[in-house]
Protein backbone atom coordinates (compact mmCIF):
# COMPACT_ATOMS: atom_id res chain seq x y z
CA UNK A 1 0.00 0.00 0.00
CA UNK A 2 1.44 3.32 -1.12
CA UNK A 3 -0.71 6.26 -0.01
CA UNK A 4 0.93 8.83 -2.26
CA UNK A 5 1.67 8.37 -5.94
CA UNK A 6 3.71 10.80 -8.01
CA UNK A 7 3.95 11.11 -11.74
CA UNK A 8 1.29 8.49 -12.39
CA UNK A 9 -1.17 9.40 -9.65
CA UNK A 10 -4.90 9.84 -9.86
CA UNK A 11 -4.66 13.52 -10.80
CA UNK A 12 -2.15 12.91 -13.60
CA UNK A 13 -4.19 9.97 -14.86
CA UNK A 14 -7.32 12.13 -15.01
CA UNK A 15 -5.49 15.00 -16.70
CA UNK A 16 -3.99 12.67 -19.30
CA UNK A 17 -7.44 11.25 -20.13
CA UNK A 18 -9.14 14.62 -20.56
CA UNK A 19 -10.33 15.33 -24.10
CA UNK A 20 -8.98 18.89 -23.74
CA UNK A 21 -5.93 20.67 -22.37
CA UNK A 22 -6.00 22.74 -19.16
CA UNK A 23 -3.88 25.59 -20.43
CA UNK A 24 -3.72 29.23 -19.51
CA UNK A 25 -6.15 30.81 -22.02
CA UNK A 26 -4.58 31.24 -25.50
CA UNK A 27 -1.32 29.58 -24.43
CA UNK A 28 -0.06 26.52 -26.31
CA UNK A 29 1.99 24.79 -23.60
CA UNK A 30 1.45 26.37 -20.16
CA UNK A 31 -0.82 24.09 -18.18
CA UNK A 32 -1.41 20.41 -17.55
CA UNK A 33 -2.59 17.94 -20.15
CA UNK A 34 -0.65 19.31 -23.12
CA UNK A 35 -0.97 17.09 -26.18
CA UNK A 36 2.75 17.57 -26.77
CA UNK A 37 3.29 15.38 -29.83
CA UNK A 38 0.34 16.99 -31.61
CA UNK A 39 1.56 20.52 -30.87
CA UNK A 40 5.16 19.74 -31.85
CA UNK A 41 3.94 18.18 -35.11
CA UNK A 42 2.19 21.47 -35.88
CA UNK A 43 5.49 23.28 -35.30
CA UNK A 44 4.16 25.32 -32.39
CA UNK A 45 6.84 27.15 -30.42
CA UNK A 46 4.78 29.02 -27.82
CA UNK A 47 3.09 32.41 -28.00
CA UNK A 48 5.66 34.23 -25.87
CA UNK A 49 8.83 33.49 -23.86
CA UNK A 50 6.83 32.06 -20.93
CA UNK A 51 4.93 29.66 -23.19
CA UNK A 52 8.23 28.66 -24.84
CA UNK A 53 9.62 27.87 -21.38
CA UNK A 54 6.56 25.70 -20.72
CA UNK A 55 7.22 23.95 -24.05
CA UNK A 56 10.78 23.12 -22.95
CA UNK A 57 9.38 21.85 -19.63
CA UNK A 58 6.86 19.61 -21.42
CA UNK A 59 9.59 18.19 -23.65
CA UNK A 60 11.83 17.53 -20.63
CA UNK A 61 8.95 15.75 -18.87
CA UNK A 62 8.27 13.61 -21.94
CA UNK A 63 11.92 12.50 -21.88
CA UNK A 64 12.23 12.05 -18.10
CA UNK A 65 12.59 8.69 -16.43
CA UNK A 66 13.01 9.71 -12.81
CA UNK A 67 11.55 12.03 -10.23
CA UNK A 68 14.95 13.72 -10.12
CA UNK A 69 14.68 14.50 -13.86
CA UNK A 70 11.21 15.97 -13.34
CA UNK A 71 12.42 18.08 -10.41
CA UNK A 72 15.20 19.44 -12.60
CA UNK A 73 12.66 20.34 -15.30
CA UNK A 74 10.39 21.94 -12.69
CA UNK A 75 13.27 23.98 -11.28
CA UNK A 76 14.28 25.16 -14.76
CA UNK A 77 10.70 26.23 -15.54
CA UNK A 78 10.49 27.95 -12.16
CA UNK A 79 13.67 29.92 -12.94
CA UNK A 80 12.58 30.83 -16.47
CA UNK A 81 9.13 31.88 -15.24
CA UNK A 82 10.68 34.01 -12.48
CA UNK A 83 12.83 35.63 -15.15
CA UNK A 84 9.64 36.63 -16.97
CA UNK A 85 8.21 38.09 -13.74
CA UNK A 86 11.27 40.35 -13.50
CA UNK A 87 11.50 41.06 -17.24
CA UNK A 88 10.99 44.61 -18.48
CA UNK A 89 9.55 43.44 -21.80
CA UNK A 90 6.87 41.10 -20.39
CA UNK A 91 3.32 42.42 -20.31
CA UNK A 92 1.29 42.35 -17.10
CA UNK A 93 -0.64 39.18 -18.05
CA UNK A 94 2.51 37.24 -18.84
CA UNK A 95 4.08 38.41 -15.57
CA UNK A 96 1.01 37.33 -13.59
CA UNK A 97 0.97 33.87 -15.19
CA UNK A 98 4.75 33.61 -14.71
CA UNK A 99 4.38 34.34 -11.00
CA UNK A 100 1.68 31.66 -10.74
CA UNK A 101 3.86 29.11 -12.55
CA UNK A 102 6.87 29.97 -10.36
CA UNK A 103 4.77 29.39 -7.24
CA UNK A 104 3.23 26.18 -8.62
CA UNK A 105 6.63 24.67 -9.47
CA UNK A 106 7.95 25.43 -5.97
CA UNK A 107 4.88 23.88 -4.38
CA UNK A 108 5.05 20.83 -6.64
CA UNK A 109 8.67 20.13 -5.74
CA UNK A 110 7.89 20.51 -2.05
CA UNK A 111 5.03 18.02 -2.35
CA UNK A 112 7.39 15.54 -4.00
CA UNK A 113 9.89 15.90 -1.16
CA UNK A 114 10.81 12.44 0.22
CA UNK A 115 10.73 13.39 3.94
CA UNK A 116 7.33 15.02 3.41
CA UNK A 117 6.04 11.84 1.76
CA UNK A 118 7.21 9.80 4.75
CA UNK A 119 5.49 12.16 7.19
CA UNK A 120 2.30 12.06 5.12
CA UNK A 121 2.38 8.25 4.98
CA UNK A 122 2.90 8.04 8.75
CA UNK A 123 0.07 10.50 9.37
CA UNK A 124 -2.26 8.49 7.13
CA UNK A 125 -1.31 5.27 8.91
CA UNK A 126 -1.91 6.87 12.33
CA UNK A 127 -5.28 8.20 11.17
CA UNK A 128 -6.36 4.74 9.98
CA UNK A 129 -5.37 3.23 13.33
CA UNK A 130 -7.24 5.95 15.20
CA UNK A 131 -10.41 5.33 13.16
CA UNK A 132 -10.43 1.58 13.91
Amino acid sequence: FTPLHYGEGVLNTLINKLPFELHIPRYQFCGPGTKLEKRLAKGQQGINPLDSACRKHDIAYSQSNTLQDRHKADRELENRAWGRVKSRDAKFGEKAFAWFITTAMKAKRNLDNEPLRKVAAQALKAAKIAVK
